[in-house]
């Protein structure tokens, strides 16, 4: 089975210092069916993808717990190489112009390697800014606090946003030393701006213009969005049902197939009945 080094943004801490490099293999059968059966949630399901698909995080093997603390800009590389070894590196994106009355489908030929943003050059465990006089220290979002907020972003959007922001304060202190309860309320999202300039990995937007009305407009692209669209909702059950009606193979030995080969296998089934 072919797999893949890559460097993350920032890493996985331990102890003050960050491991850097990871190790992941394709996306199996195997993998599509625990899916399947994954929370409905995106985060929720990333999580358990790549403790599934990543080997190695530094020299360690990674359990559930540590995908959850990877930053979320890790977490969106991760999948993008998963993407790039699982289905390969073009990534076709299709988005619709937003313009009342136009609509028009403006298909984007993208590539891993285009999203991919350059290493962190000295990633750091708390970081500190100053908002309106008033003194911040703060970590960058993790896959567990993305969790949290993406369960409470179903019922208050709003709400979600804030308390995922809260969730990575670690003190906070006004212009006289003060140390303050929270975050005031007012100062939420210029720190969400923040966050994100610290780690551009977390969200990847495209500029483009619509060729129909000329609207120009950007979108923002989600890595698990767009691999869990190409994994396809429950296609593995489908998959396994047609191959193992031709070919009489086990369900353990097609799950144990690559997606590509696989897919290959299905292409040669149509072929033959068209």
């Amino acid at each position: 089975m072919q797999h893949l080094e890559v460097n993350l943004p920032c890493g996985l801490e331990r102890g003050g210092r960050f491991l850097r490099t990871a190790r992941l293999r394709p996306v199996s059968g195997a993998d599509e069916v625990a899916l399947a059966d994954a929370p409905a949630l995106a985060a929720s399901r990333v999580s358990a993808l790549l403790a599934r698909c990543v080997e190695r995080i530094g020299d360690e093997r990674p359990a559930l717990a540590d995908v959850r603390e990877l930053f979320i800009g890790d977490r969106e590389a991760l999948l993008l190489h998963l993407r790039r070894l699982t289905f390969g590196e073009a990534l076709p994106c299709v988005l619709a112009c937003p313009r009342a009355g136009c609509g028009e489908t403006l298909e984007l030929p993208l590539t891993v390697g285009a999203l991919l943003v350059p290493p962190v050059a000295e990633p750091r465990a708390v970081h500190e800014t100053e908002l309106a006089g008033v003194r911040v220290r703060f970590r960058l979002p993790t896959g567990k606090v993305q969790e949290a907020a993406a369960e409470l972003a179903q019922r208050e959007p709003a709400v979600a946003l804030a308390e995922l922001v809260a969730a990575c304060v670690v003190d906070v202190q006004d212009r006289n030393g003060e140390r303050l309860d929270a975050l005031p309320a007012q100062l939420v999202a210029p720190l969400g701006a923040v966050l994100e300039t610290l780690d551009p990995q977390a969200e990847m937007r495209v500029s483009l213009t619509c060729v129909t009305c000329g609207t120009p407009f950007e979108a923002l692209l989600d890595a698990a969005t767009l691999l869990f669209a190409e994994l396809g909702s429950g296609r593995i059950f489908r998959d396994v049902h047609v191959l193992a009606s031709r070919y009489h193979w086990s369900e353990a030995a097609i799950l144990r197939l690559s997606s590509e080969r696989r897919r290959h296998y299905l292409a040669l089934i149509r072929e033959e009945a068209s």
